[in-house]
C-alpha cells in the first residue's frame, strides 16, 4: 500500500499541471503542494536575485555549473554531514541534502531564461561562455562575508590544512564532471550567487530546526539534530562554492 504522502502527490500532479521542479523538490520531502508553492518562489524571487547579483548570468553557460554542483553534492553531503556528526539520527540527516535541493529550480529557471534570450543557442548545445564576468562589488563583499560565516561553522571538524583538502577533494570532483574550465569563472560566480540568493531569502525559504525552540521534548531534540544538519550541509555549499571561485582564479 502507497504511504499517504505518495498517494496526496499522485493526487495533486493529476489536477495540477506538470511541474518538474516542484516534483524534483518532493524527492528532498516537501510536501506537493508546498513543492509547487516553493517552486515558483524559487523560480520568480530566488532566480531574480541571481540575476540581479550576477548581471548577464542567464546568458551564459554558467546554469551548467550550478546543475552539475547541486546534483553532485545533493547525493554526498549526507555522508559528509555523518562523517562531521556521526551522532545525527539518521532521519534528521535528510535536511542536508534539502540545502542543495532549492538549487535545483534555480538552474532550471536559468536554462530557461537563456533559453529564451538565445533561442538559437540552447543551453544543451551553446558552447562554453569563456569571457571573464564583471562581478559586482556588492558580490564580491558578500563572497568575503559568507567564506568567514562558513569557516566559522567547520572550524570546530579538523584541522585548516584537512578541511582545505576536504574542499579540493569536493571542487575536484564538480569540475572533474562538468569536463571543463573554459567558462569556469561564470560558473563558480554562478554557484555562488544562487548561494548567495538562497541566503538572501532565508526569511520566505523552508529551514530546518528554525522552529526547534517552539518544540518540547523529543521533537526539540529531532529538530535541532536536523536544524545542525543542515547548517553543517548549508557550510559546505558555501565552502565548496569559495572553492571553486578560487579554482577559477576569479576572486578578485
Amino acid at each position: 500500500m502507497e504511504s499517504a504522502h505518495v498517494a496526496l502527490a499522485r493526487l495533486v500532479n493529476s489536477i495540477l499541471p506538470h511541474d518538474e521542479d516542484a516534483e524534483g523538490l518532493e524527492h528532498f520531502g516537501v510536501p506537493p503542494l508546498r513543492a509547487r508553492w516553493l517552486a515558483r518562489t524559487v523560480r520568480r524571487d530566488v532566480t531574480d536575485t541571481v540575476c540581479s547579483l550576477l548581471p548577464g548570468v542567464e546568458r551564459t553557460t554558467g546554469a551548467t555549473w550550478l546543475f552539475v554542483f547541486e546534483n553532485l553534492l545533493a547525493l554526498h553531503v549526507k555522508e559528509m554531514v555523518s562523517v562531521l556528526e556521526p551522532g545525527i539520527p539518521e532521519p534528521q540527516l535528510y535536511s542536508a541534502p534539502f540545502a542543495l535541493g532549492v538549487m535545483f529550480p534555480i538552474s532550471q529557471e536559468l536554462r530557461r531564461r537563456h533559453d529564451a534570450a538565445l533561442p538559437e543557442t540552447p543551453l544543451s548545445s551553446c558552447p562554453p561562455t569563456r569571457t571573464l564576468p564583471d562581478v559586482p562589488e556588492p558580490l564580491r563583499r558578500l563572497r568575503e562575508h559568507y567564506a568567514t560565516a562558513s569557516e566559522e561553522v567547520l572550524s570546530a571538524y579538523g584541522t585548516s590544512a584537512s578541511r582545505m583538502r576536504q574542499r579540493q577533494i569536493r571542487v575536484d570532483a564538480v569540475t572533474n564532471r562538468v569536463g571543463r574550465m573554459d567558462d569556469s569563472p561564470w560558473g563558480s560566480w554562478t554557484v555562488f550567487a544562487a548561494v548567495a540568493a538562497m541566503q538572501h531569502h532565508g526569511d520566505i525559504l523552508p529551514v530546518p530546526g528554525r522552529t526547534a525552540s517552539e518544540k518540547k521534548g523529543a521533537e526539540r531534540d529531532q529538530a535541532e539534530a536536523a536544524g545542525l544538519a543542515f547548517t553543517l550541509s548549508r557550510a559546505i555549499t558555501i565552502d565548496t562554492a569559495i572553492g571553486l571561485i578560487a579554482r577559477a582564479g576569479v576572486e578578485y
